[in-house]
């Protein structure tokens, strides 16, 4: 792995806990920036484990993740992750450390040490991770991780990330900065209408309506009952979000990325991060922002890019879906890659304008460490 990632994935495992942004610049020399104009969710992900391994039954609401780190109990094991750019694989890095164990990348046929955690990387989609027969487990988003563990009997669920890291940092929005400047008034709007739709998942009264939108996302061939199994149970994994505090406040966003920046300057990796880089004005003028003839009457097309079937984008969907975005004068277009990194690239890019994906593959792209 370079030297620059493994330095870097150890900086953002310390800080895991604590609310973060990013401020995203083209890596390469480029100059395009982005900032972090809203929350997205915390948690929303999952290990997994082989029925066969041998390991301990699965920690939540079960056994003290204390007893499995002392016990080393994943040590020897190969574990399938995102991509070594992903929030998933730092958070196993920092499980690999608590554990005490070395953390290195699988090299086929080669001899397994009971001291060492390993993985291979870039398993991000079901079918991915269900043919692949070298892994011991692994660790994915929502609602991968509910497929794997709910459909077949190879694979069940060890823990969810909520329950080994808390209300962890995940996905945020960004926006390219300079078409920020001309363009507010879309961006409030489209945060205006993201806005209705983390609410329309959070009030318990749209519950059936929306496990049947999110049932979509579960592109395997099985029943609609199974279907809304898996969707219900993925929701209930993901807080969704759009602030800190539901009152258009991004303090803790700012604060987290302070010391990430000071973190990356001591090591060498980028620039210190202008002041700029987390922008709460836009939430604030969207909490406010009313619905009114002027925003209906001319309806403007943004490219937005997600991760796709990532259910921790479900709020965006759902406003496109109910029409919160056209209520707001936007027509969204969604531009779907298959990780993070592929979203920032279209920001970095300017095919999109604004973009939903996680933090720590955005930050990598920023340290220019791809």
């Amino acid at each position: 792995m370079n030297k620059q990632v493994v330095a870097l994935v150890a900086v953002v495992a310390i800080i895991l806990t604590s609310g973060m942004g990013l401020f995203f610049m083209q890596s390469g020399g480029g100059d395009r920036s982005f900032q972090i104009i809203s929350d997205v969710n915390t948690g929303g992900s999952g290990i997994y484990i082989d029925r066969n391994t041998g390991v301990s039954e699965k920690l939540d609401g079960g056994l003290d993740s204390k007893f499995i780190l002392e016990n080393k109990e994943l040590g020897g094991l190969v574990m399938g992750t995102p991509g070594v750019s992903s929030i998933q694989h730092t958070q196993l890095q920092k499980i690999a450390k608590d554990s005490g164990l070395d953390f290195k990348k699988y090299v086929e046929g080669e001899k397994l040490s009971e001291d060492t955690l390993y993985y291979i990387e870039g398993l991000n989609t079901y079918n991915m991770i269900k043919s692949d027969t070298t892994i011991d487990g692994g660790i994915i988003w929502e609602p991968l991780y509910q497929m794997v563990i709910q459909e077949g009997s190879r694979y069940r669920g060890f823990a969810s990330t909520n329950y080994l890291f808390g209300d962890h940092i995940c996905c945020v929005v960004a926006a390219d900065s300079e078409w920020l400047k001309n363009n507010e008034d879309v961006a409030v709007r489209f945060l205006r209408g993201y806005i209705e739709g983390v609410k329309f998942i959070i009030d318990k009264r749209n519950a059936d309506d929306l496990i049947g939108i999110a049932s979509s996302f579960i592109n395997i061939k099985v029943g609609d009952d199974v279907k809304r199994s898996i969707a219900e149970a993925a929701i209930d994994n993901i807080n969704y979000k759009f602030d800190d505090n539901g009152k258009g406040v991004l303090k803790g966003l700012r604060e987290g990325i302070e010391k990430l920046s000071s973190e990356l300057c001591k090591m060498g990796i980028g620039n210190r991060l202008p002041d700029a880089f987390v922008n709460d004005s836009f939430i604030e003028k969207a909490l406010v922002l009313k619905e009114d003839a002027s925003n209906t009457g001319n309806v403007l097309n943004v490219p937005v890019s997600v991760i796709d079937g990532d259910l921790h984008h479900l709020a965006a969907h759902i406003s496109k879906e109910k029409g919160y975005f056209k209520k707001y004068g936007l027509e969204v277009e969604f531009k779907k890659g298959s990780s993070g990194v592929m979203v920032a690239d279209t920001l970095l890019s300017g095919d999109a304008k604004i973009g939903l994906l996680g933090a720590s593959p955005a930050i990598v792209k920023l340290a220019g460490s791809m």
